[in-house]
């Protein structure tokens, strides 16, 4: 079985595919295609230990952070075109607040928006910083305990 963060970050492009402005343009990866935009970028770059309930034999208790990234072509209305796809992640994230039972609690903690004309079409970004506290076994980090 995959690891736990793997199971959460596929679910969360599973959660965030199919979005009004996205689409199916969604990655779980940072090499994505750069001309297909707008799209998703689902990744999970840290992770700590929130306490270990190894005492009990519980298990671990996990903070995962997780950044969807939005990204579009820089045109004049590319400010509106970021905050439509965030509300729609925002919205799809809020309708699945357990992960799909994978997590305790999934929470929106920042937004950071950027523009950049470095590649040949300008693209703009909003970086979404999501908190997502779960649980595994302490002996076997596939294992999601509930």
């Amino acid at each position: 079985m995959a690891h736990a963060r793997q199971q959460i970050r596929d679910q969360i492009v599973t959660t965030v595919t199919s979005l009004a402005t996205t689409g199916a343009s969604v990655f779980s990866s940072l090499v994505y295609p750069v001309d297909t935009l707008p799209s998703l970028v689902v990744t999970t770059p840290r992770e700590r230990r929130l306490e270990d309930d190894a005492i009990q034999g519980d298990g671990q208790l996990r903070e995962l952070e997780v950044l969807i990234t939005a990204r579009c072509r820089v045109v004049d209305t590319a400010d509106d075109t970021l905050d439509t796809i965030c509300a729609e992640v925002e919205t799809a994230m809020a309708a699945d607040q357990q992960v799909s039972t994978l997590a305790k609690l999934i929470t929106l903690e920042s937004t950071d928006t950027e523009f950049s004309a470095d590649a040949e079409q300008p693209t703009g970004q909003a970086t979404m910083l999501w908190r997502c506290v779960y649980r595994v076994a302490s002996t076997d980090p596939t294992t999601i305990i509930a």
